[in-house]
């Protein structure tokens, strides 16, 4: 038995290592209009449709339900306890209000100043990101906890303005807020300090755009050109650039990069290799796909393309590879031996 764990053990030493997964893909739905905004590592997704917040699955779509009426309504993130938060307007001709609808229960966020807000994004503590907008164009950001209650995250100058893109579990908040110059400057707020990365941003013809915040606190966004952008990531007080592609959507905590290529194909970046995830589907080359949201299981919930219909939603699920269900065999295997050796 030592003979045959040692020499599977060298096998999988000596076998070569494949960076990326396959993945299988399970369409969820063949609606048009469907729009997918975020995915927990459970695998449940949110989005919204005409008029209606809606829940995705491996089973298909739902409604989010909301405790009354509502004219419309938009979700724009969940995070891993299945919180779920976005804006809603109960009445034709009224002002959006943030939402968040956390252990089954619904609150009403509003605007911390005016009479217009969005619940943005939500971290695995449960905080929320909400951006407001008063009567008189006065733009800002607050984060909001069932704890800790809530938090303005101020302005970068006098100016004031900002809208904050994204929060991670850190509670580290990105987005773009105006400076003295009254330009649209880059951000990253923690504990209540807002930090300019303007001079790490790359620029394009056309400005920037702050797209998000990883878990490791990489901030990714893209130089916006005539016909195109380009994509870049600050990280460790640095800014890389990646010119073949045209958005990042997630990086996840081991670095891989997903996002879309300059051929609006689904793409992952892992160190030196970029490769389609179509390439990864078995059977499924001819497929066109998007890269909607991620999570850190590396489960990609997007719209997908085939044969001219761009109505589907599809669940795209990594495979492990069979170096994994070797390593995995053998750890049986081990467990296997050592109760045999205490039995004996």
């Amino acid at each position: 038995m030592r003979k045959l764990a040692l020499s599977l053990y060298f096998a999988l030493v000596a076998a070569p290592a494949l960076a990326l997964p396959g993945y299988t893909l399970t369409i969820v739905d063949n609606a048009q209009g469907n729009r997918v905004t975020g995915l927990n590592d459970s695998g449940i997704g949110v989005g919204f449709t005409t008029w209606e917040a809606i829940r995705f699955s491996r089973d298909g779509v739902a409604a989010v339900p909301f405790p009354g009426a509502v004219w419309n309504s938009e979700a724009f993130a969940i995070n891993n306890a299945g919180t779920i938060v976005g804006a809603v307007v109960e009445r034709r001709g009224e002002s959006s209000r943030a939402f968040v609808i956390q252990d089954g229960v619904y609150r009403d966020l509003g605007g911390l100043k005016g009479s217009y807000s969005t619940a943005w994004g939500v971290n695995n503590a449960g905080t929320v990101l909400v951006n407001y907008d008063t009567i008189s164009r006065s733009a800002g950001s607050y984060i909001w906890n069932a704890n800790s209650g809530l938090v303005d995250l101020g302005a970068l100058s006098t100016n004031g303005g900002m809208f904050a893109n994204a929060i991670n579990d850190r509670g580290q908040v990105v987005g773009t807020a105006r400076g003295v110059d009254d330009d649209l400057h880059a951000f990253i707020w923690e504990n209540g300090k807002m930090v300019d990365l303007t001079q790490l941003v790359i620029y394009g013809e056309f400005g920037f755009s702050v797209s998000g915040i990883s878990e490791q606190g990489d901030v990714f966004g893209t130089a916006n050109q005539r016909f195109t952008s380009h994509a870049w990531v600050i990280r460790d007080g640095s800014s890389d650039y990646y010119p073949d592609l045209t958005r990042i959507t997630f990086i996840d905590s081991a670095g891989r990069i997903y996002g879309i290529d300059q051929q609006q194909q689904a793409v992952i970046v892992d160190g030196a290799t970029t490769i389609r995830v179509s390439d990864l589907i078995e059977g499924a080359p001819d497929w066109i796909l998007g890269m909607d949201a991620v999570n850190d299981n590396g489960d990609i919930l997007t719209y997908a393309c085939y044969d001219g219909n761009c109505n589907y939603t599809a669940l795209l699920t990594p495979v492990p590879e069979p170096a994994t269900y070797a390593m995995l065999l053998l750890g049986g295997f081990a467990l296997y031996c050592r109760q045999r050796r205490r039995r004996g």
